[in-house]
């Protein structure tokens, strides 16, 4: 019997691969270093099917000083840098994020960018994107986070202070705190891919306990959970404990994600 799929509903299995540089990271980050001490060792390119998006991955992570060879040649080790390790994405180590203290201070981010000054608009929706900040209502944006410091760096880098205001407040719209939550971010969708994850999960695990495997088989495991893994929490605004809903399943994902990857390396 083979292992369940990790592409389920609601997952855009065509976007998750490609995004080659962020899943090498998190592998370097998840196999080579626990592999390495244990004295194993992988080369991460056996988990990708397609060579030529591995070798170009690796190239521009090395170029961009994420990555550092430690023996020399296309088959050499290869490890995380210090700087690798401070790009990874967020979900790579959500419990920081979930240990957050929050003060009861929201910050909202209004904006208003004609059409004729799109670029203003793109630069706003990466900073939206990356700080995971949830949608009131159309152009309104909220997080518990304080982002002062980092939207004061983009104002003066790209100008948009004339089109984008930041507030911080106690309430928001009179709402409670988990009105807010629940109002500015899709958990429903959330909550459906990473039900879908865990069911997944804990049934390739009794799986993977159940039997041997060939090392090619448990390459593919591992491929597929780490894609897996980032779709169920890619899009997960990590909020702080206090406020995150009584049916947030985001901490079991990070604890199955955990023992799979554990269980895996063990058999490779």
């Amino acid at each position: 019997m083979g292992f369940l799929p990790f592409d389920g509903p609601s997952i855009s299995w065509p976007l998750v691969r490609r995004r080659a540089a962020e899943d090498l990271l998190y592998w370097f980050d998840c196999y080579v270093t626990l592999l390495r001490t244990n004295g194993k060792r992988i080369s991460p390119g056996a988990c990708y099917e397609d060579k030529k998006s591995y070798y170009a991955a690796v190239y521009r992570l090395r170029k961009a000083g994420l990555l550092t060879p430690t023996t020399p040649g296309r088959g050499g080790s290869i490890l995380l840098t210090e700087t690798g390790l401070n790009a990874l994405a967020p979900y790579a180590r959500p419990k920081r994020y979930w240990k957050r203290r929050w003060n009861g201070r929201w910050f909202l981010l209004v904006y208003d960018v004609p059409e004729e000054e799109r670029q203003y608009r793109d630069v706003l929706r990466r900073f939206l994107r990356e700080h995971r900040m949830g949608e009131l209502q159309r152009s309104v944006y909220v997080t518990p986070h304080d982002i002062r410091p980092l939207y004061e760096d983009l104002a003066k880098a790209t100008g948009i202070r004339g089109y984008a205001m930041l507030f911080e407040t106690h309430s928001v719209l009179a709402m409670h705190d988990e009105q807010v939550v629940t109002s500015a971010w899709d958990f429903d969708l959330l909550d459906s891919r990473q039900a879908y994850y865990c069911r997944t999960a804990a049934a390739n695990l009794d799986q993977l306990i159940s039997g041997p495997y060939t090392r090619t088989e448990l390459e593919s495991l591992a491929r597929d959970e780490l894609q897996g893994y980032r779709l169920a929490m890619v899009d997960d605004p990590l909020l702080p404990e206090k406020l995150l809903p009584r049916t947030y399943l985001g901490k079991k994902v990070f604890r199955l994600h955990t023992k799979m990857v554990k269980a895996i390396a063990e058999r490779l």
